[in-house]
């Protein structure tokens, strides 16, 4: 009898041992487990049960339930190992082995905070991260299933039946309410919907975040890049730069461009969502949609930042989830003249924009006036201008219309361009937005001649002047020499921040049929006949000398001058042009200043 016990004790000690050596294994795939943990649970070489501890088989049974649909792969996760749910013994004897089944849970199961837990009575789970137990992945319809079931869960359902159990499909804000995964999840989800079981990434603990692929996000994968809606597309027409898009960019065009992204002739606005909302990652995909326009916590030198802390746009204050698509935006530096606010100017710096819905198209006149017409704070000065004013007589004058300089005596408009009084009919080259802003306006543009940008319906007007530059006090408005409203700006320079003083660098003109005949055709792309330079010409310039007889007489059979601005440049710190032939004697031109007197000005340039 002693022996007997013996050799049972012996033979107890060596199935214990066999036991152990299977029970280590954490996680045992299917059909290829440790045949001795299958002598109490389990069966067919597989340690998961059926059969259960107590010889069940059915999956309805508590001690059978799902545990082999968790120990294989199915359409939407990897299988998963014993220990996400139980103490996996390294020894038979290990404490709670042998005893009531002893749950723990594993990093998946308690992701993320969850709180995993397991009714006995009612068979039931909750809590738990891959059942959407977790208020990180709300929404889900079944977030505490029974862990028995007389038929087996179908994963090959569609996504609003199979998803929607954990989630949603798609989930609750402030999830957007999207359902093509791929897009935020690819590569968890593949583009046709499918989960991407191989890639493990889906009831892994995570919520990963990434575009197809496995790359960043593109932002067409939640909404238009940009949203077709609105004013967007003139805002920002970039729409194949979804890959390239970023939350909170305050980008503009040339930034686009200097980083290789966009060619410079790329010929509309690229202005980065940030410069009109957020740019504090946390308020992305928060379910709001917010217009943020004060220049308040934006980049150092940005467009954006050059917003005053008053920048808004209409109706959002109360209602920033859902800011009115015919609101109008206020006080932005993109719809301003462009000059620091002050008080002293005048004149409003800010436009308001029209609706943002109402598809109504904006001209130079619309933020900033054709030409800017703001009194002039002095040279130096924010709201230094010499683009229009009134001089000590009252008489108009400024960069515009025609040489000879922005204001000379004895013309009846202040400017020789078309002139037919005293002292002889003359004419002279229009000075155009294009003669200081090359590189803002569109020279393509133009006028008849197909040479110098043209938009004559300004408004050149000031009042209580005694005489104004009016270019339609001559021409026909709309005819094809006098085009209104048709200012046309090159993107990659305009709002940008900066006010870009680029001067014509053309040193030559074409054949055009109105230019004065031989021997007085201007050689150079400004020019004025009956001149009197009475100084030698800068580089580049011209001049034929009185001829006489007039072997041609004709309107404009007088001297002409001609010059070129190719060695022209302006210092935006000092506001100060130089090299400017137009101004010949005068080599350095503090803009913002005006003619003092009649002499004054004629010393400046003629030398007197």
């Amino acid at each position: 009898m002693p022996h007997r016990s013996f050799r049972t004790r012996s033979f107890v000690l060596a199935a214990l041992a066999a036991l152990a050596a299977g029970c280590a294994d954490p996680r045992p795939a299917a059909g290829s487990g440790s045949p001795p943990c299958t002598r109490c649970h389990g069966s067919d070489g597989n340690p998961a049960p059926p059969q259960s501890l107590r010889g069940a088989t059915s999956t309805e049974a508590r001690g059978v339930g799902a545990h082999r649909l968790h120990l294989r792969d199915t359409e939407i996760r990897l299988a998963l190992p014993c220990s996400e749910c139980h103490v996996v013994p390294a020894t038979v004897s290990a404490p709670g082995h042998l005893g009531p089944p002893l749950l723990a849970w594993g990093p998946i199961a308690a992701a993320r905070g969850s709180q995993p837990a397991f009714d006995g009575a009612a068979a039931r789970c909750s809590g738990v991260w891959c059942h959407g137990g977790n208020p990180a992945l709300a929404g889900g319809t079944a977030p505490a299933p029974v862990w028995t079931y007389a038929t087996e869960p179908d994963y090959s359902g569609p996504p609003e039946r199979v998803c929607v159990a954990c989630h949603g499909f798609p989930p609750p804000a402030p999830h957007p309410a999207l359902t093509s995964c791929a897009g935020c999840h690819g590569t968890t989800v593949a583009p046709d919907g499918r989960i991407d079981v191989a890639g493990g990434k889906h009831v892994n603990g995570k919520v990963d975040f990434g575009g197809s692929g496995g790359g960043s996000l593109d932002c067409d994968a939640c909404h238009g890049f940009p949203p077709p809606s609105g004013a967007h597309l003139v805002h920002f027409a970039w729409t194949a730069g979804a890959s390239r898009g970023a939350y909170g960019d305050v980008r503009v065009l040339e930034d686009y461009v200097a980083e290789g992204l966009l060619p410079a002739t790329f010929p509309s606005y690229a202005f980065g969502c940030g410069n009109c909302h957020p740019v504090d990652a946390a308020q992305h995909l928060d379910g709001c949609l917010e217009v943020a326009l004060a220049g308040a916590g934006a980049p150092a030198g940005s467009v954006k930042a050059r917003n005053p802390a008053a920048a808004a746009y209409s109706g959002a204050s109360g209602a920033p989830c859902a800011p009115p698509a015919t609101g109008t935006c206020a006080s932005v530096y993109c719809h301003s003249s462009g000059q620091q606010e002050d008080a002293g100017a005048g004149t409003p710096a800010f436009a308001v924009t029209p609706g943002w819905s109402s598809g109504e198209a904006l001209g130079c006149a619309s933020c900033h006036a054709n030409p800017p017409r703001y009194p002039s704070g002095g040279p130096g000065t924010a709201t230094a201008n010499s683009h229009l004013g009134r001089a000590f007589d009252d008489y108009s004058w400024g960069h515009f219309g025609g040489l000879p300089g922005v204001w000379h005596p004895g013309g009846t408009f202040g400017s020789k361009h078309g002139q037919g009084e005293w002292p002889a009919p003359n004419d002279a080259a229009p000075i155009t937005c294009q003669t200081c802003h090359f590189e803002t306006v569109d020279p393509s543009n133009a006028g008849p001649s197909g040479f110098y940008y043209l938009d004559t319906g300004g408004d050149y007007r000031l009042a209580g002047a005694a005489t104004h530059y009016d270019c339609l006090s001559c021409h026909q408005p709309g005819s094809p020499t006098a085009p209104t409203g048709t200012g046309k700006v090159l993107p990659l320079r305009h709002a940008n921040g900066r006010r870009d003083v680029t001067f014509d660098p053309r040193d030559a003109l074409p054949a055009i049929p109105w230019l004065p005949a031989a021997p007085f055709t201007p050689t150079a792309p400004t020019w004025v006949t009956n001149a009197s330079p009475l100084v030698d010409l800068p580089p580049g310039g011209s001049y034929a000398p009185p001829v006489l007889p007039v072997p041609n007489p004709g309107p404009y059979a007088q001297p002409t001058m001609s010059v070129a601005l190719g060695i022209a440049a302006y210092d935006g710190a000092t506001k100060t042009c130089s090299g400017v032939a137009c101004h010949l004697a005068e080599t350095r031109v503090a803009w913002g200043g005006a003619p003092e007197d009649y002499f004054q000005p004629c010393r400046r340039c003629h030398g007197l």
